[in-house]
């Protein structure tokens, strides 16, 4: 069975799951807000193309930081059901704000409602499905891996590597088309946890001090180098630019993308942080952030509707970044009350309930290894 331990969260980890969350809802106000397509102001362009890099190597760092406290425990039922009923709480609550504020923008049928229902298979957040499913994978990735060698999980990193980063390269220069076409997420979580599990069993430790105190470093160039090629892309319909940045960076998969998102975490995994109860008091609605405002049908109302950020591309560049920033801590504040109020009535109402009780049995039963 599950071993039910409390454990300290180490506060240099909640302060980056703060700080990313609103750094991914500034990505968001650039994505789906429209700065990116303020034509007529280049500076809000130039600040839409400054939140954009953040969106991929955050949400890398998010896994890195999930594979890293993964490995070496245990498969939990019961931290399988929080997850799970904290992502159908916010499919209905998403869904619900969607239909709500919906003014024709976008078309939701009842099909997608009832998709809404289903956290691990229907309309979640493309992360927190990912997520459910690697946890009920990883047990028995973990009984599997802690037999390979060190050559074994360098040759699985190369062979992943290979697939997603030198195959599409070879087929192009060889005008073939290219065939890769997994689920990138899971890909991603796959790749990450063989990279994870080398560098916390391989990896001299000196060698990683090493990567913590510089991987700022590596993570602001990468973040500079995307934005200003982004910026050059946008104005100048530059089609190298637009190449490199599609199979650098465009999504979670590209090299730079996971790479950058490694050095983040390292970074804030190196970070002195006294233990904070505030810090990780506020990180705990982090997650609940992420599947509120990006949710699959909210995202597309919440900016026009709510904060009418389409407004904003008239605004400079300074007040505009004003606005974002504030939006961004507004967005967080609201998403922590809301996920208090739903542990409250979780705690209170379910996980004490003696059918979420069989529930846990069942799955420690199953997937526990």
């Amino acid at each position: 069975m599950s071993e039910n331990r409390v454990l300290k969260r180490q506060s240099n980890i909640e302060l980056m799951r703060v700080i990313l969350m609103i750094g991914l809802t500034l990505h968001h106000i650039g994505c789906h807000g429209g700065l990116l397509s303020a034509n007529d102001n280049l500076e809000i362009m130039f600040l839409g193309c400054i939140f954009l890099p953040l969106g991929k190597m955050i949400f890398c760092a998010f896994i890195f930081a999930s594979m890293w406290f993964t490995i070496g425990n245990n498969f939990s039922g019961k931290k399988f059901l929080n997850i799970w009923f904290s992502v159908l709480f916010y499919n209905l609550l998403g869904m619900t704000l969607a239909i709500w504020l919906n003014d024709g923008a976008i078309h939701i049928r009842f099909a997608n409602i009832i998709g809404c229902f289903l956290p691990l298979l229907g309309c979640s957040h493309g992360f927190a499905k990912m997520y459910l499913c690697w946890m009920l994978l990883f047990p028995f990735f973990s009984k599997i891996t802690c037999k390979l060698s060190q050559k074994n999980i360098l040759a699985i990193i190369l062979l992943l590597s290979s697939i997603y980063w030198i195959e599409p390269v070879v087929m192009k220069v060889c005008r073939l088309q290219v065939r890769v076409d997994w689920i990138t997420t899971m890909y991603v979580f796959f790749f990450v946890y063989f990279v994870v599990y080398y560098v916390k069993t391989f990896v001299d430790k000196e060698l990683l001090e090493k990567i913590c105190r510089n991987g700022i470093w590596g993570f602001l160039c990468f973040w500079f180098m995307y934005s200003v090629l982004a910026y050059y892309s946008y104005t100048n319909s530059n089609l190298l630019a637009q190449k490199f940045l599609s199979y650098a960076f465009a999504t979670e998969i590209r090299p730079l993308s996971i790479l950058g998102g490694g050095l983040l975490f390292a970074f804030f995994l190196g970070l002195k942080v006294h233990y904070s109860r505030r810090i990780n008091l506020l990180a705990i609605g982090s997650f609940g952030v992420l599947l509120l405002h990006d949710h699959e049908y909210f995202r597309y109302v919440i900016w026009s509707q709510v904060f009418h950020t389409s407004n904003w591309v008239k605004l400079d560049f300074l007040s505009c970044l004003c606005f974002a920033v504030l939006t961004a801590l507004i967005i967080y504040s609201i998403g922590c009350v809301i996920d208090m109020v739903r542990n409250c009535f979780y705690e209170k109402y379910f996980s004490k309930a003696n059918f979420y009780f069989k529930c846990e049995q069942k799955l420690d039963e199953y997937f526990f290894v």
